[in-house]
């Protein structure tokens, strides 16, 4: 784990979330940080166990934390193709693996691009899905 020192607003940028957030989870004692005279240092090796276990809790597989790893509700659904309220509730139903950060939902990257791949395979009928493996092996 990278023991980097992060502000609050280099940790909200990671967390797709904003600074009074990060300010809450630091205040509340959820997320480990120390205070100085003039604002907060998070170690990046807390920011990661802090996601983790929020991961854990929710029962999704964690991913390296980049600053494009994780999304927002608002992302998936424009990647998926769905409304805003339609991804909150699968994933309040947790037909969408994700996890909430403060009163938000993210999601990563990797699981939706995954799920996403699923769900195509899911609405192909296998009769298609032969007739293209057929068409494939043709024009090779």
């Amino acid at each position: 784990m990278n023991t980097s020192a992060l502000s609050v607003s280099v940790t909200a940028r990671l967390l797709h979330s904003d600074a009074r957030t990060v300010r809450y989870l630091l205040g509340a004692g959820q997320l480990a940080g120390r205070r100085s005279p003039h604002h907060w240092i998070i170690l990046r090796s807390d920011l990661e166990r802090f996601v983790a276990d929020v991961c854990a809790r929710h029962g999704v597989t964690v991913y390296a934390l980049t600053p494009t790893a994780l999304l927002t509700v608002a992302e998936v659904a424009v990647a998926l193709g769905r409304s805003a309220r339609t991804i909150r509730l699968q994933a309040q139903r947790r037909h969408l693996p994700a996890f909430k950060i403060g009163r938000t939902w993210r999601f990563w990257r990797e699981d939706i691009i995954k799920h996403n791949t699923v769900a195509d395979m899911l609405a192909t009928p296998a009769s298609k899905m032969v007739a293209s493996s057929v068409i494939e092996r043709v024009d090779l």
